[in-house]
């Protein structure tokens, strides 16, 4: 006899997992079959559908544009940490706690905050996007956010 969805899926669920500084109870890892390395997959309907949006769908019987993770954890299936949202506040969720890092913090920035502000006097002494881009290495639209402070707002 084939097994239902419901004792496949929960037949790959470790609730045994860590509890995450910012939450009260552990999370439930997937230990089925992943995605990247990252998400767990599960075979539903002819395709793959990650784990953790199966789990939110067997407890709520939603189908959200996307699920989120309280945990930070893409390994968790605990519905109690999962919810239902988009990019926006999955986004603002994530930042919440940790903040990415902005400036000269950002271990990808090519630019510190004395280029900056060498870019900005620069250019309003009549100097083009183009000529600054090509002197520190970014591109014409990376100063032009800059210079419009679109970018790096925080230095004065």
């Amino acid at each position: 006899m084939a097994l239902s969805l419901e004792q496949r899926f929960w037949a790959k669920v470790n609730k045994d997992g860590p509890t995450q500084p910012h939450m009260d109870t552990p999370c439930w890892e997937w230990t089925g079959a992943k995605s990247g390395g990252r998400y767990g997959v599960i075979w539903y309907e002819g395709r793959n559908v990650l784990a953790h949006r199966m789990s939110h769908q067997l407890a709520t019987g939603e189908r959200p544009e996307m699920v989120c993770h309280h945990c930070d954890n893409k390994a968790c299936v605990n519905p109690a940490h999962l919810y239902s949202g988009n990019a926006d506040t999955n986004g603002a969720d994530a930042s919440a706690r940790s903040p990415l890092p902005t400036g000269e913090a950002n271990n990808k920035s090519k630019l510190t905050e004395m280029d900056i502000k060498e870019i900005r006097l620069r250019y309003e002494q009549g100097e083009t996007q183009t000529t600054l881009g090509l002197d520190y290495g970014v591109s014409h639209q990376a100063v032009g956010q800059i210079v419009h402070r679109q970018t790096w707002r925080h230095v004065a």
